[in-house]
């Protein structure tokens, strides 16, 4: 998956790939934000999502309060 990095504000990126099926959140870490970026998704079912947020933000992982 590729994705062009302007709408996020900040310079990193905490990136996470998320199974709503399961809950289950994986941290790819904090990661300088470019204009393009290429993640791809892990093995093992077709609903992974990508989440990306500004890492200054300090947001938790995808589900959890």
């Amino acid at each position: 998956r590729q994705y062009r990095g302007r709408p996020l504000t900040g310079a990193t990126i905490a990136a996470w790939w998320y199974d709503p099926r399961t809950g289950v959140a994986r941290s790819l870490g904090h990661m300088p934000k470019t204009s393009r970026m290429t993640f791809t998704p892990p093995q093992g079912g077709p609903d992974w999502v990508l989440m990306l947020d500004d890492a200054g933000c300090g947001f938790p992982a995808p589900g959890r309060l």
